[in-house]
């Protein structure tokens, strides 16, 4: 029995899709934010979630948004000791 590939790589390839909606929780381990800046963000109407019963949910879209929309980092060089 031979091993033939008859296919290209995209052709196997599996497309993965975000959530339309992360937890929280999910939302922390995602993106590495902290409770507190997601609650920030959600007070300051930059950051969109719904309400199921107690549970709330961070829309995926405006998570991704407001993850594009911080500013890059900056560095300096590190001064030599004296």
């Amino acid at each position: 029995m031979s091993h033939h590939q008859t296919g290209s790589v995209l052709e196997n390839a599996v497309t993965v899709t975000a959530p339309l909606a992360r937890t929280i929780e999910a939302t922390v381990a995602h993106y590495g934010w902290t409770r507190t800046f997601i609650y920030l963000k959600l007070a300051t109407g930059e950051l969109d979630a719904i309400k199921a019963g107690r549970r709330t949910t961070i829309i995926t879209d405006s998570a991704e948004q407001l993850f594009s929309s911080l500013p890059k980092a900056t560095f300096r060089c590190p001064r030599k000791a004296a």
